[in-house]
């Protein structure tokens, strides 16, 4: 009985050690990962970390989520994961000057026949590249993703904009004259990536940490610029019980170059406008509730004589409560449009001006302002999403109950620490 015990543990032992020297190597690979010398940011996925630390939640839901694993296996991430490509510990993508929201991430072909048969499903054009001395290819998988290809070579592309053909960055990607591994990047420190979901960026002096446990995600981090920010910033009182969108910001433009570029697609302000820093606060939200808004519709019809006659009508709509307040100067506030998907009756008290898709809950709008508060902000609730917006990923998201919060605090003045948490709540 002894040496049965003795021999079961021995092996179990032995299963150990080896896995860990399995992970210990893996990990230690992970570190040639390539990237781009001209790095700007950088991000870095620890798959094994994700899945040991998670292996009990991957389990459970591969018993129990039937319906998951058939969205999953259905998915450009199933087909990524099956392409044939060498998985490593630790993916890390980067961002090169000028390309502050795309990430590309260098990847080596393993499995030859796995590949081919990936560029099958994925390919538009033939294989075979038209000009015989350019053996590159490029393949869009979806509005936001594709892949340069040459040889063994692969590079994806994340991209927050719709991305478009560049030969200049194709050949700047490919030539692997650029390429350095990880560890050797200027600025790299291996602690920096400790995490399971890691993004660093030197010239910022950004670092944010994700931790995936199970369904949730928490997040941590911090901002050092070299500005420096007043102590005597606002944020408005806004309750939450019915709110699916709460985002608020008093911050600086010019360390948040995203949320510059959101303002100028969908509010029409020049980037330039948005530059000279003129806005002290602005804040929005959505509620579960509508409101009701006139609508022209136009249809045609014929007269007794067979001639096209134009007919308007207006009807009433229901359209999302969309409220929020911004305080700037006259030259912006002369910017800010008046209808976005929907039109937004706007009224000025104190120096702010406040808008809503409702024209009668201008005057109830709260301007209530907490001195100290969290200066950037952004709350999501999909449990009370509108149901106008309920459409594809979002209405998956709504009947997951995902909640998303993040907030931030000045820690100096030129200092932010970031707290956040991402979650199901099913």
């Amino acid at each position: 009985m002894k040496k049965a015990l003795l021999y079961i543990f021995g092996i179990l032992a032995l299963i150990t050690i080896g896995t860990s020297i399995f992970y210990w190597v893996r990990k230690k690979n992970a570190l040639q990962h390539y990237v781009s010398v001209e790095s700007q940011s950088v991000i870095a996925v620890s798959l094994d970390d994700i899945v040991i630390d998670n292996m009990d939640q991957l389990f459970r839901d591969r018993k129990n989520n039937e319906d998951f694993n058939y969205q999953f296996s259905d998915s450009l991430w199933f087909d990524l994961w099956n392409s044939g490509l060498k998985i490593p510990a630790k993916v890390y993508l980067f961002s090169i000057k000028d390309q502050a929201h795309t990430f590309y991430s260098i990847q080596q072909v393993s499995n030859q026949k796995k590949w081919k048969d990936f560029l099958h499903k994925y390919s538009e054009k033939p294989k075979e590249t038209e000009a015989q001395n350019d053996p590159s290819q490029i393949i869009n998988l979806n509005k936001y993703v594709y892949l340069i290809h040459k040889n063994d070579d692969v590079i994806l592309c994340f991209s927050l904009d719709t991305v478009a053909f560049d030969k200049t960055i194709e050949n700047q990607l490919l030539n692997k004259e650029n390429w350095t591994a990880v560890k050797d990047l200027t600025g790299f420190q291996e602690t920096y990536f400790s995490d399971h979901i890691t993004l660093w960026n030197a010239s910022a002096n950004l670092n944010l940490k994700a931790h995936i446990s199970g369904k949730d995600i928490k997040i941590a981090g911090s901002w050092t610029t070299k500005n420096t920010f007043k102590h005597d910033y606002l944020s408005r009182s806004i309750a939450i019980q019915d709110k699916a969108v709460i985002f608020s910001n008093s911050l600086p433009l010019s360390g948040f170059p995203l949320l510059k570029t959101a303002m100028h697609q969908f509010l029409g302000i020049d980037s330039a406008t948005l530059t000279t820093e003129n806005i002290d606060y602005m804040d929005f939200t959505v509620t579960n509730r509508e409101t009701l808004q006139p609508d022209t519709i136009i249809t045609y019809d014929y007269d007794e004589n067979f001639n096209s006659v134009e007919k308007k009508e207006i009807r009433q709509i229901p359209v999302p409560l969309i409220e929020g307040i911004w305080k700037a100067d006259e030259m912006v506030g002369k910017k800010f449009p008046n209808k976005i998907f929907y039109t937004l009756y706007q009224s000025s008290q104190n120096g702010f001006t406040s808008y809503s898709t409702d024209e009668t809950s201008l005057q109830k709008i709260s301007y209530t302002m907490n001195e100290n508060a969290s200066p950037l902000q952004l709350y999501l609730n999909f449990s009370n999403w509108p149901e106008a917006w309920s459409i594809g990923t979002l209405r998956h998201l709504k009947e997951s109950n995902l909640h998303v919060t993040i907030q931030t605090n000045l820690e100096s003045s030129n200092q932010i620490a970031i707290k956040g948490y991402i979650g199901y709540r099913r």
